[in-house]
């Protein structure tokens, strides 16, 4: 690809008309009902039910782009799985804080409280799509890929048109949209986030210890980019190789990176996350983890700019309490991690502790609720032109 093509300032204000266009249109006609009922009908097990006008042509329209080397997404997506331990550290502790480096993408959640009163909802749910994505299979016609990347495009474009059409009248306390950064979740901040889950993941693998052949880099990138125009992304912005990928991630960091105000909140809420879904005789470990992650997958300018500050003789406690722990976890689970350095350890030790608590499935019993989703980000999000 051309790099320089991501200088265009039209980029923040692209959007997507095939999927806007349809959140639009069930919108109108049914309202958030019928945009939550839509997303039920897209996800992994739909109901009986009958479709909105639009939605079997747009299930139609965002299909497998023509020519997909599906054994180049089968190989990637076999790698994943193998190390699928590092996915979950990434996610957490590299590819979200990266994501709220840049600040319409960080306004936009702390608007809608999706990372920081709803962080583990919205967290589940991120995951949930990069690793349907990865599930062996290939994205084809009947995938859980494809499934996935459809509902997430539409989600997508729910959420720009509520930003765009704000509700009345909204609670006091709701946070002022500016339209300083560009429309919401634009092409730019769109084929970013992308690249969180492609280059950044397997940047967090090299320094994990885990460094896949070529192939299986270029791979990872290739599939990445298929998944990237099922979402809508203009492929003039998807990259060719792994060199590239991590050239366009640099040159969007470089030139529009920068903390909001409200930056710090949304790693609170993200470290809060985390800490929840660690088994109570294992929550000690939970803040020595994360941070130990953070220290070792984000530079130290990133840690700077997301407010990032470790405590206290962290190296000391990861002696002490960490360690140990991981012997345990190295001994009793995949036998590749013994062979590794000791920072690939930590991904091993997200696969021993990290557990999500059938607690807090119950409490938060509105993740796949479509209908009270949708109507969560509307009482939230109200709007005012930039002065």
């Amino acid at each position: 690809m051309n790099l320089a093509v991501i200088d265009d300032k039209r980029w923040t204000d692209m959007m997507d008309p095939v999927a806007d266009d349809l959140a639009a249109a069930i919108i109108k006609n049914g309202g958030l009902e019928a945009l939550g009922h839509a997303l039920d009908l897209l996800s992994n097990e739909p109901p009986d039910k009958p479709w909105p006008d639009g939605l079997r042509a747009y299930v139609d329209c965002v299909g497998v782009p023509d020519g997909v080397d599906q054994a180049r997404i089968n190989m990637a997506q076999e790698w994943f799985t193998t190390w699928s331990a590092i996915g979950t550290a990434t996610l957490y502790s590299a590819s979200l804080p990266e994501t709220y480096c840049l600040p319409g993408i960080a306004q936009l959640l702390l608007i809608s409280h999706q990372l920081t009163d709803h962080a583990t909802r919205r967290i589940r749910m991120t995951g949930q799509m990069l690793f349907d994505v990865m599930t062996p299979g290939g994205i084809t016609g009947s995938s859980l890929a494809l499934r996935s990347l459809r509902r997430t495009r539409l989600v997508h474009a729910a959420l720009r048109w509520m930003r765009l059409n704000p509700a009345p009248s909204a609670p006091r306390q709701a946070l002022v949209w500016s339209d300083q950064f560009g429309q919401p979740i634009n092409q730019l901040e769109l084929v970013y986030t992308l690249m969180t889950f492609s280059h950044v993941v397997l940047r967090s693998a090299a320094r994990l210890g885990v460094v896949p052949d070529r192939e299986k880099s270029e791979a990872y990138i290739y599939a990445w980019n298929v998944a990237g125009r099922v979402l809508g992304i203009d492929p003039l912005l998807l990259p060719d190789t792994r060199a590239e990928a991590e050239l366009l991630f640099e040159r969007i960091k470089t030139t529009h990176a920068r903390p909001i105000e409200g930056t710090p909140f949304l790693i609170t809420a993200l470290v809060a996350s985390w800490r929840r879904q660690f088994a109570t005789h294992h929550f000690p470990l939970s803040e020595i983890l994360i941070q130990s992650l953070f220290d070792t997958l984000l530079t130290p300018a990133t840690r700077e700019m997301l407010s990032v500050t470790p405590p206290p003789h962290l190296q000391e406690e990861v002696s002490r309490v960490l360690m140990p722990a991981l012997e345990l976890a190295v001994r009793t689970s995949d036998e590749g991690f013994r062979l590794l350095p000791p920072t690939a350890h930590l991904a091993a030790a997200v696969n021993e502790f990290f557990a999500v608590r059938e607690t807090d499935r119950a409490e938060d019993d509105s993740l796949y609720n479509s209908e009270r989703h949708m109507r969560a980000w509307a009482d939230q999000v109200r709007t005012v032109k930039a002065e």
